[in-house]
């Protein structure tokens, strides 16, 4: 195992626009060093917004890109038009909160999972639930569907330490056996017949027919999030004991960065697989998988966030170095990892406060936000060369 640490590098330093810091709860140490970071960094304005009145859990783009789902932490689901963040539908979610919401490759169907305990699936033309199952423990903390289109899709849910495996019409594929521990992550490996999944210890790989995991790449640690590289040749973990490790799924090789000011549960990878962004932090880690990899190298370090990285995704075309930044100030970042060391430009709700989530639209041109006030914004993302 090799072990890389972090470095730092930090942008020139002079004066922003002072509207950035207006009603902010900043101290005026903080806000110096904002002002010092993002000197002439171009400030953005929300095309729209739209509220849905409590945190906002998880947020994410149908593939069609034609709408939204907004999942808040009372438990309502809310089904925006992404052109105007205008209401179609909302959902009645969980009882006691929804965790997580994912769509289908057609964009006609919608899993949710909660705190309830229960894996739903709504249809999107009729506006209704058409299914609700046991997801096996308290909370179904995961939800992902398959690749696949129409009814060859599948779902996979983890609930505690029981991930299942269900048909788009709700019935049972399989279960596999019990993790020793929470899954803390799980993904499909490019097809409807594999996954990876992550809990203490390491990360497991499975095969559709067979109970038990094909491989178990083990690791004294706890991960806490886990992101497979669209390529499937590396697997990211964010660790709870502030580092990143990474696997090879072809051979198991490992490293890991350690280095990090806290946990680590923020992880982005770059649509070619080339670059790893990370969190933990109030700066955005980045990872270069180009050549042989990060073994020996040094991260690229992007500072402007004051506060730890709430989200960051990349932006979803082929060979892009394009990346979005959230931050619990409240604050949007679109980075250029290949050009200069600032940001290209700042989106920034005054009064908004925590950002929680954010998400791109599936043909690169938009970026949603989410809020802890419950308020959704619009951006449309600035001239990225």
């Amino acid at each position: 195992m090799s072990r890389l640490n972090q470095s730092q590098d930090r942008p020139d330093a002079e004066e922003i626009p002072k509207e950035f810091m207006d009603a902010s709860d900043f101290t005026e140490e903080y806000a110096k060093e904002v002002r010092k970071q993002l000197s002439g960094v171009p400030i953005l304005k929300h095309e729209c917004s739209a509220e849905i009145g409590d945190y906002v859990v998880d947020l994410r783009y149908s593939p069609d890109g034609k709408n939204v789902a907004v999942a808040s932490a009372q438990g309502r689901i809310h089904i925006l038009n992404s052109d105007d963040l205008k209401s179609r539908h909302v959902f009645e979610g969980h009882e006691l909160g929804t965790l997580t919401v994912a769509w289908s490759k057609d964009s006609q169907l919608l899993a949710s999972g909660g705190q309830d305990g229960k894996f739903k699936l709504w249809d999107l033309s009729s506006g209704r639930r058409i299914i609700e199952q046991n997801g096996g423990s308290a909370w179904v903390e995961h939800v992902r569907f398959s690749p696949d289109s129409g009814s060859e899709a599948r779902i996979v849910t983890a609930s505690g330490k029981v991930l299942r495996v269900w048909s788009s019409t709700g019935e049972l594929i399989q279960e596999f056996e019990p993790h020793p521990n929470t899954v803390s992550g799980v993904e499909w490996r490019g097809s409807s017949e594999r996954l990876i999944t992550s809990c203490y210890g390491g990360i497991r790989l499975w095969e559709m027919g067979s109970p038990q995991p094909k491989r178990l790449f083990g690791w004294k640690g706890s991960p806490i999030s886990l992101k497979l590289g669209p390529n499937g040749k590396w697997v990211a973990c964010g660790s709870q004991d502030s580092s990143v490790h990474i696997w090879k799924t072809v051979s198991g090789e490992d490293l890991e960065m350690s280095g990090y000011p806290v946990k680590v549960k923020e992880l982005a990878w770059s649509p070619d697989s080339r670059y790893l962004a990370t969190g933990g932090g109030a700066e955005l880690t980045i990872w270069d998988f180009s050549g042989k990899g990060p073994a020996g190298s040094k991260p690229l370090v992007r500072s402007g966030h004051v506060e730890l990285i709430a989200g960051m995704e990349f932006q979803p075309k082929k060979g892009s170095a394009f990346l979005a930044s959230l931050g619990k100030e409240g604050a949007l970042f679109f980075w250029n990892l290949e050009g200069r060391k600032k940001p290209l430009g700042l989106g920034y709700r005054v009064g908004q406060g925590e950002g929680s989530r954010l998400a791109w639209s599936p043909d690169g041109a938009a970026v949603v936000t989410g809020y802890a006030s419950g308020e959704v914004c619009l951006w449309r993302a600035p001239a990225l060369d």
